[in-house]
């Protein structure tokens, strides 16, 4: 059904057009029976109609879709009275007001602004991904640095586009491309599997069938229902985040997705969250515990599956996350990363120092070495053999050592500390 006034495609149910505003005329629904033979005979001769033509190499099998398919209407925007006149509508996901515009375009001019649009995007992402991880949120484009998605406005006001492109009703998304090929009418040809798995920037738009997506893969078409399922399966996980400890089958999973790719070597967990969903540890291994490192996992009836690891040293970790599991919580993580933090090495005369003062103290036998030993320049956390443990701060005065009776109690006196929190320092066992 269009719109008498300005064609837009509505939904039967829908008593005023979503981009103009005007009334929609009251269907008559008692049908006679004269419509009703005549709608069934029009059907029979369509259907008569592709069945020769089809024949005839004339159309393709697509046919009966595209003229059966409702047509869809304007994306599942809020509408909002914070502006008046015209038909304007909240963006939920960018927090924006704009007024949804029909462009009635050849399909050269189409691709024309479209070039242009994408271009721009480009443009930006070369001169502010270096120093802003670039994520996608909710599918949507977003600089995860200052907390923004990047839409026709944003673009605009940054001097990207002109002003004449903020009325653009264009989408731009952040989608694995293996994410759009599960869907049989999206039909991009051969692509490599680094291409499948790499965020790749696509432009949404309506069309009659649903949503035109363009990209540096080409056009593509998506169906509505289709691209709004991908969209929500995007969306971050929102369930509580849980820490779990020794004796939690959350805790003996992480275990297990750590030991298959470290077989035989043991673990050291520095920190350790789950969501029900994915799993966020960061952990060091006997064979070189003074090197931590990060894997991202998620979970299932089987237990989990490992997503990314190894992140750790990158410049932006969470974009290498979100490359491997869009949805990831990013609350699981802690507030700080490893890459500022400094361990000291375990030839630093800091540990000498540490050692001396505990042996000093009868807190460790003379000649007996630590189980576990992590320090930074201002924190030390320490286990014996015997497992007991000791938490170290340097002050004015030199070293302090004192026992503590839980791990618990370590990382709260550091999330306290005015140095920051180097969470990392502690086995959390």
């Amino acid at each position: 059904m269009l719109c008498q006034k300005c064609n837009t495609a509505m939904d039967a149910a829908d008593t005023v057009c979503r981009n103009c505003g005007a009334a929609v005329p009251k269907l008559n629904r008692s049908w006679s029976k004269f419509a009703k033979i005549s709608v069934v005979t029009l059907f029979v001769a369509a259907f008569a109609a592709y069945v020769v033509l089809h024949n005839l190499d004339m159309i393709d099998y697509g046919f009966i879709e595209d003229m059966f398919v409702s047509a869809p209407d304007t994306p599942d925007y809020a509408p909002s009275d914070d502006v008046g006149g015209g038909q304007y509508y909240y963006d939920a996901e960018g927090g924006d007001v704009f007024e949804i515009v029909t462009h009635r375009r050849s399909d050269e001019e189409q691709a024309e602004v479209l070039a242009t649009i994408l271009s721009a995007v480009d443009a930006y992402l070369r001169d502010v991904s270096h120093h802003n991880p670039m994520i996608s949120h909710s599918g949507y484009l977003y600089n995860a640095g200052i907390n923004a998605p990047v839409s026709m406005q944003f673009l605009a006001a940054l001097g990207y586009l002109g002003e004449d492109f903020e009325d653009e009703n264009v989408l731009v998304l952040y989608l694995r491309p293996m994410d759009l090929l599960e869907f049989d009418e999206v039909l991009m040809g051969e692509l490599s599997q680094a291409n499948r798995d790499r965020m790749t920037v696509f432009l949404a738009y309506q069309t009659p069938v649903g949503f035109g997506l363009f990209s540096d893969h080409g056009r593509h078409v998506i169906y509505r229902e289709n691209l709004n399922a991908l969209l929500m399966s995007y969306a971050p996980t929102s369930y509580a985040v849980v820490r779990p400890v020794t004796g939690d089958a959350a805790y003996q999973t992480a275990l297990n997705v750590i030991a298959a790719t470290n077989p035989g070597d043991a673990v050291f967990m520095r920190y350790l969250a789950t969501d029900g969903v994915h799993g966020f540890a960061a952990f060091s291994l006997a064979s070189n515990p003074h090197v931590v490192r990060n894997y991202i996992f998620v979970m299932d009836e089987d237990g989990a599956r490992l997503l990314a690891r190894d992140f750790e040293a990158t410049l932006h970790p969470k974009v290498a996350i979100n490359g491997a599991a869009p949805n990831f919580n990013f609350n699981l993580m802690p507030s700080y990363d490893i890459a500022r933090i400094e361990l000291l090495a375990p030839q630093s005369s800091t540990f000498a120092d540490i050692l001396n003062i505990m042996r000093q103290n009868e807190q460790l036998y003379l000649y007996d070495d630590p189980l576990f030993i992590s320090a930074t320049e201002d924190f030390a956390y320490i286990v014996t053999p015997l497992g007991n443990r000791f938490f170290g701060q340097n002050g004015p005065g030199g070293w302090v050592v004192e026992q503590v009776d839980n791990w618990q109690i370590v990382e709260q006196n550091l999330m306290e500390s005015a140095h920051g929190a180097p969470l990392y320092i502690v086995w959390q066992q």
